[in-house]
């Protein structure tokens, strides 16, 4: 019986080792693959300077912005649409994200997206950030929420503030293209 308990103890040490010398930091491997793969030396846009942009874009879009919430560089905005008349009044909630880790906003971000919206009884909760959105485990949420990532964000600045596009491009994360599709690169 002592043998089958050391036996298990060594296995999952020779494990853990094993987990540690090839499993990789996420952390490390994003920022690397972000160095690499983009190679964009461009600054990142102040939080300030994307609150100013999706204001501009809101107020273009026919919201008025009602709440707003600071949390960090993080912005939460209830925006509601301009009324036609006292009683059709629509509600969006906008989480703006700035400087996210590593470029890349996570899932449960989106998720406490999905709570806030159910709980304001928005139309449609919006996640608007210059950069990458993972989109895994997103799959059961059931929340109207529309993503908003850096390459979306450029097509709609074109179509509503043309004018702004020329100071956009200044900036990393907005690129024209669609994202590269990530691979490892040959040893």
């Amino acid at each position: 019986m002592i043998a089958v308990v050391l036996f298990a103890l060594v296995l999952t040490g020779a494990l853990f080792l094993l987990l540690a010398r090839f499993g990789g930091n996420p952390a490390l491997t994003r920022d690397e693959r972000d160095s690499r793969v983009r190679g964009d030396r461009r600054p990142r846009m102040a939080p300030a300077q994307l609150r100013a942009l999706v204001l501009e874009l809101l107020d273009r879009l026919g919201l008025a912005v009602v709440e707003e919430e600071l949390r960090g560089e993080q912005r939460r905005l209830i925006a509601a649409r301009r009324p036609v008349d006292a009683f059709a009044t629509s509600r969006f909630v906008v989480f703006v994200d700035a400087s996210p880790p590593g470029d890349v906003v996570d899932p449960p971000q989106i998720i406490e997206l999905g709570e806030y919206v159910r709980a304001e009884r928005a139309q449609i909760g919006l996640f608007i950030t210059p950069y990458e959105i993972d989109r895994g485990g997103l799959a059961g949420l059931d929340a109207p929420i529309e993503l908003i990532d850096g390459v979306r964000l450029r097509q709609i600045v074109a179509k509503a503030l043309p004018e702004r596009l020329v100071e956009l491009d200044r900036y990393r994360g907005f690129d024209e293209e669609e994202p590269r599709v990530l691979r490892p690169e040959p040893a």
